[in-house]
C-alpha cells in the first residue's frame, strides 16, 4: 500500500501540502490538489484516518466481519457480539462479505488502515493463504464458525466454534433411528463447515450400517433461493430421498419452502432437519427438528477472547469448541 511520502513524491509536493489536501484543511492552489487526487487515484493511497486525527492508539471500534447478514445465524451472532462490546464501551462496524474474497480483503484493508482495535471474522475461504492474510495484517482476531485447526500455519488468533462434524452425525443418527433409510442433504458449499456436517452424516451412517446415496446431496452457496432448488431437485426425482438435512437456516428455509408449495406429507413422506433454530423453525407446521446452536455464547465468547487479546496481542491461538443442541419436533 503506497504511503503518504511516496504520494507527495509523485505529486512533486511535500508531505504536509498532501495532509492539507486530504483533510481539506489550510490552503492549497487548484492545480495542486488536481496533481494530489490524481495521483492519490493512480498509487491507491488511504489516508489512515485514526492516525490523523488520533496519533495516540487504536480506536474503540471492533469489527463484525461476516459471510452473509441474511443469514440468520450471523444475525443472531452479531446480536450478541453488539450487546456485549457494549458493555465494554467498544463500538462495533458491521462488514458483509456476500462470501467474496476480494470484498472480504478490501474490508481488512480499510479496518488495518482505520486502525480497528480488533476483528470478529467468519472468513470467505479457509486457505493458509487467506489465513496468511488475516495474520499480516497483525490485528488482534478472533474467527467464528470456520476451524483453522488444520491450516500449517501458526496464528496468534482465537478461533469459536461448535463441534459441526458431531451435530451432523448426531442429525443423521436421530433420522437413523427413525428408520429414514434414504437420507438426502443440502450442504453449504465451499466452507469447512458445511464439508464437517456432512461428514458427521456420513459417519452416522457408517456406524449404523447404512450405504449412503451419493446422488441425494446437493452442494450449493448458502443461499435460500438455492436451498429452494435444491430441494425441487431432490424430491422430484423417481427415487427421491425419505429425509432431508439442511445445512444451515437459509437453506433450511428455501427447503421448506419448496417441500409446502409441493405438498409433500412432512414427516410421513419426508423428514424434515435443519441446521439452526431460527423465529420461523418451531412455528411452522410441523416444527422443524433442528441443530440448535448456541450463538449467543458464540458472540460472547469472541468478544471475550478479543478484548483479552487486544490486551496482549502476544497471547497464544487457542481454540472454543461450544456444544449444540438436537431439538426433536413433529416434522421428524
Amino acid at each position: 500500500m503506497a504511503t503518504i511520502k511516496q504520494v507527495a513524491e509523485a505529486a512533486g509536493v511535500s508531505t504536509a501540502t498532501v495532509s492539507r489536501v486530504l483533510s481539506n484543511t489550510g490552503y492549497a492552489r487548484e492545480e495542486t490538489r488536481k496533481k494530489v487526487f490524481k495521483v492519490v487515484a493512480e498509487l491507491g493511497y488511504r489516508p489512515n484516518n485514526v492516525a490523523r486525527n488520533l496519533r495516540v492508539r487504536r480506536t474503540n471500534v471492533i469489527a463484525l466481519v461476516v459471510a452473509d447478514i441474511e443469514n440468520p445465524y450471523f444475525s443472531a451472532v452479531g446480536k450478541a457480539v453488539q450487546d456485549l462490546a457494549y458493555l465494554y464501551g467498544m463500538q462495533v462496524i458491521l462488514c458483509n462479505t456476500d462470501e467474496d474474497l476480494d470484498k472480504e480483503q478490501q474490508y481488512l484493508d480499510v479496518l488495518k488502515s482505520d486502525n480497528a482495535a480488533g476483528i470478529i471474522i467468519a472468513p470467505t475461504h479457509q486457505s493458509t493463504e487467506s489465513f496468511r492474510y488475516l495474520a499480516d495484517l497483525k490485528l488482534p482476531t478472533v474467527v467464528i464458525d470456520r476451524s483453522f485447526r488444520n491450516i500449517d500455519i501458526v496464528l496468534n488468533m482465537d478461533n469459536v466454534v461448535i463441534d459441526n462434524r458431531g451435530a451432523g452425525d448426531a442429525l443423521g443418527s436421530h433420522l437413523l433411528e427413525r428408520k429414514r433409510n434414504r437420507i438426502g442433504g443440502i450442504f453449504g458449499y465451499g466452507s469447512v463447515t458445511g464439508r464437517e456436517r456432512f461428514e458427521g452424516v456420513m459417519e452416522a451412517h457408517e456406524r449404523a450400517g447404512v450405504r449412503p446415496t451419493d446422488e441425494l446431496f446437493r452442494f450449493v452457496a448458502a443461499k435460500e433461493q438455492l436451498g429452494y432448488q435444491a430441494c425441487l431437485d431432490l424430491i422430484e426425482r423417481p427415487d427421491p430421498p425419505d429425509a432431508l438435512i439442511a445445512s444451515n437456516g437459509l437453506l433450511a428455509a428455501g427447503a421448506y419452502r419448496a417441500l409446502k408449495e409441493r405438498k409433500v406429507d412432512i414427516p410421513n413422506q419426508l423428514a424434515f432437519a435443519s441446521f439452526d433454530d431460527t423465529l420461523w423453525t418451531p412455528m411452522v407446521s410441523p416444527a422443524v427438528t433442528v441443530i440448535r446452536q448456541p450463538t449467543s455464547a458464540i458472540g460472547r465468547v469472541a468478544v471475550e477472547l478479543l478484548l483479552k487479546r487486544i490486551q496482549d496481542p502476544e497471547l497464544e491461538g487457542s481454540e472454543t469448541v461450544l456444544k449444540s443442541e438436537l431439538v426433536v419436533r413433529d416434522s421428524t
